[in-house]
């Protein structure tokens, strides 16, 4: 399905709110094909930001996951109740940066041992995580 890549969040907050995850991405004005990735690794903007300046990272959008009410506000999220983990999902340029790199980074940023945690920040909402779309990744991540 064309995606709109200047609207990556637009466009991945309505797949999430339909239920649904892409794997790929083709841009309608190339036709080049990017993939899709989603991490959790702290609060949202600083796992934005690494990504962000990595070369093959087209465009991000973050948000909340894995969590069981719909639509969460800040304050439902941060209260625990809700389930829900910061996260990102990015779309990138295979042929020029890996999931192997994009993995790395997260786990370059947080540190494993810590559950709950990364830097100052503390509670379920920063707990990691790497969210597979494909059994490629699935394979890359373990």
């Amino acid at each position: 399905e064309d995606l709109d890549k200047k609207s990556w969040a637009n466009q991945a907050g309505k797949f999430s709110l339909e239920g649904k995850t892409p794997n790929e991405f083709v841009d309608p004005e190339s036709g080049n094909v990017y993939s899709v990735a989603t991490f959790a690794g702290g609060c949202f903007w600083g796992t934005e930001l690494r990504y962000q300046r990595q070369e093959g990272v087209i465009a991000t959008a973050v948000g909340y996951t894995q969590g069981n009410i719909d639509k969460p506000n800040y304050e439902q999220v941060c209260s625990g109740s809700t389930g829900h983990t910061e996260g990102i999902q990015l779309i990138y340029d295979p042929t020029i940066c890996s999931y192997e790199r994009l993995v790395t980074i997260l786990l370059n940023s947080i540190n494993p041992t810590l559950k709950n945690q990364v830097g100052n920040d503390r509670g379920t909402q920063y707990r990691h995580g790497i969210y597979f779309h494909t059994e490629e990744q699935r394979e890359i991540a373990e």
